[in-house]
């Protein structure tokens, strides 16, 4: 199943123990002189120097097998390779460096996480992914596609989650795209899109407790030969509807997803009915999208549509008292904004945007956001938090709040005018108007030097013409 490397450093400590216990240096022999045969005898210098280079040999060879077996010791093996490597604790920061792999791929084994952003991994004739691990999460962010030859692109034999606000593409043209071992597998709140040259997501017979879970996901399957979802003897959809094709639902008889009494072959789709996205502290659902200014707090016009992930502010105001105003967990969402729109929270974020979403707000238009100013929580003294990729274009927007306006993640400012201001705190140096950003802000059409984040003054960007205050 795995690629055949180089000697691993536990064989050469067999061999260099095996070296150093059968080829140990023995008794330098003596000649005697002529004195021998009174009984006396004398040692030539010859003698001498071969035991003296047996014994540095010996220490030589005694140093480097305590140095090797304490690296042996030291680097521990976990149960999941990538494309046929198993990971260990010496490669576990950067799996990029494996044949096969490019983009971001880290595993925390704390927390069993591997972490694959924008990431490629080619198997060959491995698997692009093999765990026994049980419990391991794989954590998606931005775009990324597996692929294997024959063998399935993804096998585990213990329980697996695909979780994440990115996008897994996994390709296997000749054999299955994913292969729960006897095993469950859970596909949480990303979007997966499995397929296989025989099965797209599939179990080991149906008969050994096997249980496909999905919940807040967009997943599309598809298998060629045998069943686009198969082998199962469970399937649970959570805030989730099989879209495609019309009337396909799962058969405990046949193990799978099928139409009249057989395993459907074409694209499955299961599209979330319920978004993880919410404003003034309720989801965004199928229901509501067309119309969410039902909902309290929120006036204008205000509305979502889930195939394009843009919600849409339009002479909009969004206040609530305990909520975040916009709470994002979508991965590509675009906040179109049209006319003078406000969202204020008394106690919490105007925006939040979590790990690794990119978020785009873009129109010609305003947009005021007013976060917390005194409550308890420090946190939710902030403005628009952000812990993804954030790009404000087009338009003007001005945010307040207690302690930080503009914080985290990476930012990108494209000819748009932004004035904010916040208090800071004396706890925390960095805190303010603009601050804890993990990169230097992008401008489009600004000065090389972004402005300085400082706490208690506002700081004012305007990308078109560039001024700073």
């Amino acid at each position: 199943m795995f690629r055949t490397g180089k000697q691993s450093d536990c064989q050469a400590y067999i061999r260099l123990r095996t070296l150093l216990f059968t080829e140990t240096p023995k008794p330098p022999t003596r000649r005697y002189s002529a004195r021998a045969a009174t009984g006396g005898h004398t040692e030539t210098m010859e003698t001498n120097q071969l035991f003296k280079r047996n014994y540095a040999t010996f220490v030589v060879l005694f140093i480097a097998l305590f140095a090797l077996s304490q690296q042996v010791q030291a680097q521990e093996k976990y149960d999941v390779a990538i494309a046929g490597t198993w990971i260990t604790s010496e490669n576990c920061n950067d799996l990029s460096v494996i044949p096969g792999v490019s983009g971001t791929v880290s595993y925390d084994a704390e927390n069993r996480i591997l972490t694959l952003k924008n990431a490629k991994i080619d198997g060959g004739s491995a698997n692009a992914i093999y765990s026994q691990l049980d419990g391991l999460t794989v954590k998606v962010a931005g775009s990324n596609n597996l692929t294997s030859a024959y063998t399935s692109t993804i096998q585990f034999t213990k329980p697996m989650s695909i979780a994440g606000g990115g996008t897994l593409n996994v390709e296997n043209p000749q054999g299955d795209a994913i292969y729960a071992n006897k095993t469950s597998l859970i596909v949480d709140a990303c979007t997966l899109n499995a397929k296989g040259g025989n099965y797209g997501i599939v179990g080991e017979d149906g008969k050994n407790g096997e249980k496909l879970t999905i919940r807040y996901a967009t997943v599309t399957a598809e298998g060629k030969n045998d069943a686009s979802i198969g082998c199962f003897a469970y399937l649970t959809i959570v805030s989730c509807a099989i879209s495609q094709p019309a009337g396909a639902a799962f058969d405990t008889e046949l193990h799978g997803i099928a139409i009249n009494g057989e395993l459907v072959k074409e694209k499955i789709s299961i599209d979330p009915t319920v978004f993880q996205i919410w404003i003034a502290g309720k989801p965004v659902t199928i229901k509501n999208c067309e119309n969410l200014s039902v909902m309290d707090g929120i006036e204008g016009t205000v509305k979502y549509d889930p195939r394009t992930k843009t919600l849409t502010l339009e002479n909009a105001t969004i206040n609530t008292t305990k909520y975040y105003g916009i709470l994002n967990f979508i991965d590509g969402v675009t906040i179109r904004l049209a006319g003078n729109n406000t969202i204020i929270s008394e106690n919490n974020n105007a925006i939040y945007n979590n790990d690794d979403c990119v978020l785009n707000i873009v129109g010609d238009a305003t947009l005021k956001l007013q976060g917390a100013t005194e409550s308890k929580d420090k946190a939710s003294r902030q403005a628009l938090q952000n812990h993804g990729l954030l790009t404000i274009s087009g338009c003007t927007i001005e945010a307040s709040a207690g302690i930080n306006g503009l914080s985290f993640g990476e930012w990108k400012f494209d000819r748009c005018n932004i004035r904010t201001k916040a208090s800071g705190d004396e706890k925390y140096e960095f805190a303010g108007s603009m601050a804890y950003m993990s990169k230097i802000p992008t401008f489009v059409a600004a000065p090389s030097l972004p402005p300085q984040a400082h706490s208690g003054r506002s700081s004012t960007t305007n990308t078109a013409p560039a001024t700073r205050s």
